[in-house]
């Protein structure tokens, strides 16, 4: 009986110790340089990202070919990915793109969704900062 419950007790500790394990390890996984890349009508398009983290809030930032632009509503829970990136177009136009993925080590995939709603996937690697 002893060892049965010593059984049962060893098989529920990993279960218990996971969720704090895998978020400690959440924003930590995304933190550094990327090369995220997607196809467009116009060809391939590439943004620099760097993900900071400060504490307990990640934020970032990308180069596009208009300069650096903050990235907005950052989140990572596991191994998945969300953030924004807003572009302005000319005058006063603007519009956002969403990025959601998943993060496997030095890599990641995923789809972006632009103002139309249309969607279009995407991959990335981690990149020397």
């Amino acid at each position: 009986m002893r060892l049965l419950i010593a059984l049962a007790g060893a098989a529920l500790l990993p279960a218990l110790a996971t969720p704090a394990l895998a978020q400690a390890a959440d924003s930590s996984s995304v933190v550094g340089a990327w090369e995220l890349t997607y196809e467009t009508p116009r060809g391939e398009t590439t943004l620099k990202l760097t993900f900071i983290e400060d504490g307990d809030t990640l934020s970032g930032t990308a180069e596009t070919r208009r300069g650096t632009r903050p990235l907005t509503d950052v989140s990572v829970d596991g191994n998945r990915i969300a953030f924004s990136l807003e572009f302005r177009g000319r005058g006063d136009r603007s519009f956002t793109m969403r990025f959601t993925g998943t993060v496997e080590g030095d890599s990641a995939t995923g789809t972006l969704t632009g103002p139309r709603g249309r969607e279009i996937p995407w991959t990335a690697k981690r990149v020397a900062g």
